[in-house]
């Protein structure tokens, strides 16, 4: 899945970044301590030659911190996008049910089966909703509700004309038990 293996490059950029953060404390260390032995050998007959040598040290240290900073930011940036990433697959886990606008029929109907706790025809689904049983309401609402079925969203068709949410959890079992013709294991209609 996708998504692990963003968990996992993840987990990868954070390592590869604690060694960095652990190198460029040691490179500050480094530094730090040829500055402290610079100013110590102020005035020392050897002092210009090791001067010189520690100030070669000091900036090849500056330069190694620099470029550990760079991989720092280019490594939290990494990690920020995988987390990022990874959490946009659990907000459309989450977002999916609910990207009904609220009080539109689709949204009703939804709340119609959760309460019915079972899959209805759209007769009833029609006379839950307060609408006339008709030929152009049962199209117009079978219409929208087949959006949903054939991308497996929100709305599953278990029969002709009869619908369950996709978030029914007993779902099969209740289709064995009202249409005792079908296998449990038959795919369900997507129209």
């Amino acid at each position: 899945m996708a998504k692990d293996e963003l968990a996992k490059r993840c987990r990868e950029a954070q390592s590869e970044l604690d060694k960095v953060r652990t190198r460029l404390r040691e490179a500050k260390s480094r530094a730090s301590v040829f500055d402290e032995a610079i100013t110590l050998l102020d005035g020392a007959y050897e002092s210009d030659t090791i001067h010189r040598k520690l100030e070669d040290k000091i900036r090849k240290e500056k330069a190694s911190i620099n470029n550990l900073r760079e991989s720092v930011i280019d490594l939290e940036g990494r990690i920020a996008a995988f987390e990022e990433t990874i959490k946009l697959f659990d907000v459309d886990a989450i977002d999916q049910p609910t990207d009904l606008r609220p009080n539109t029929d689709l949204f009703r109907v939804r709340e119609i089966l959760q309460k019915a706790k079972r899959p209805l025809d759209l007769g009833t689904l029609l006379t839950e909703l307060g609408k006339e049983d008709s030929t152009g309401n049962r199209n117009s609402l079978r219409n929208s509700l087949s959006r949903y079925t054939k991308q497996n969203r929100i709305f599953v068709k278990v029969a002709q004309n009869t619908f369950d949410l996709v978030e029914s959890e007993s779902r099969t079992q209740k289709e064995h038990e009202l249409f005792p013709g079908t296998d449990k294991n038959e795919t369900r209609h997507t129209d």
